[in-house]
This record gives C-alpha cells, structure tokens and sequence, in this order.
C-alpha cells in the first residue's frame, strides 16, 4: 500500500451543523481530504451535546476528527472574505453546508 488515501489534496469547506452534515465531512477526512471546520464564533452547538469525557463532548469529538477548526461569523464581510479566500484558491474544494444558500466569490475556485 502507498500511503496515499483516496481524496488526498481535496479541500473541503465544512460549513454544516449536526449530524449528517458533520458525519458526512468526517468520513470525508478519513479518507484523506484536508477538511476546514467553519464554527460560529459561539462554537458548534454540538460541542455541548453530552456525554462529556474531560470535559469534552464526545459527539463533537467523533463527528469532528481530522478536521481542522476556525470560528468566523459569515455575517461580518471580514469573516466572510476569509471563508472566500479558500473558495478562490487554485486548488479544488468542496463546499458542504446545511445552512441554506451561501455564494463563494466570483473566482477562480471550482466546487
């Protein structure tokens, strides 16, 4: 076996909230995407969801593994720019989000 995984090099955008959504984007992670969190500035409301192991939930720590995290409010134009800049990007990327409608920049970015 090479070491190389399935969706080594894809980018994913990972805007949803619960369960399908993060479960989706998770399985998506083990198999070799590079996955971008985007959390409300008050966090994914799964982070309170019991049971809790150290303080910790479990189901946010499960449905999150492999993914890297970042809080931005979508509402704010700084926030939002940010997000977009990943969506303008050369690489590829997906975009996964449970919120409803949401337009990346006019660029370069294919999803």
């Amino acid at each position: 076996m090479s070491g190389v995984s399935a969706l080594d090099g894809l980018l994913v955008l990972d805007l949803t909230t619960f369960l399908s959504g993060p479960y989706c984007t998770m399985m998506l992670g083990d198999l070799g995407a590079d996955v971008i969190k985007v959390e409300r500035p008050e966090g994914d409301e799964a982070r309170r969801m019991p049971p809790f192991m150290e303080e910790r939930s479990q189901p946010f720590a499960l449905w999150n593994r492999n993914k890297c995290s970042i809080a931005l409010d979508l509402k704010a134009a700084a926030d939002a720019s940010c997000c977009g800049f990943w969506c303008a990007g050369p690489m590829f990327w997906w975009r996964i989000s449970d919120r409803g409608p949401w337009r990346a920049p006019a660029s370069g970015g294919r999803h």
